[in-house]
């Protein structure tokens, strides 16, 4: 295991104790830009309500872009918590892992 790997698992076990009602969460952003990528939000947050805040942290996205929120190569239900997502499909290294991709949806 490398020493990157091991900081992370580090980090997120720190995070973790400190806010056990929340969860890391670092978001990989395709064909957009973001300010931020690593977020923490409660686990009771439901995948429709994070992306809406996703939504202000990008830039330069038109209200006619759509955006699509994967987890583990699939599209989650809009109205499963993020905590649920988290028991499904977080990493060795203690962060869910989501990839956001912007997609024209007129024309």
């Amino acid at each position: 295991m490398d020493e990157d790997r091991r900081q992370r698992m580090r980090k997120s076990r720190r995070l973790m104790d400190r806010h056990p009602e929340r969860v890391p969460v670092i978001v990989i952003p395709t064909n957009l830009s973001m300010s931020m990528v690593k977020f923490l939000p409660y686990k009771g947050t439901k995948v429709c309500e994070f992306m809406v805040s996703l939504r202000g942290y990008t830039q330069k996205l038109k209200k006619s872009d759509a955006l699509l929120f994967f987890v583990s190569k699939t599209l989650p239900p809009l109205t499963e918590e993020i905590g649920e997502l988290y028991k499904k499909h977080a990493d060795s290294d203690g962060y869910l892992y989501v990839t956001l991709s912007r997609e024209s949806t007129f024309g």
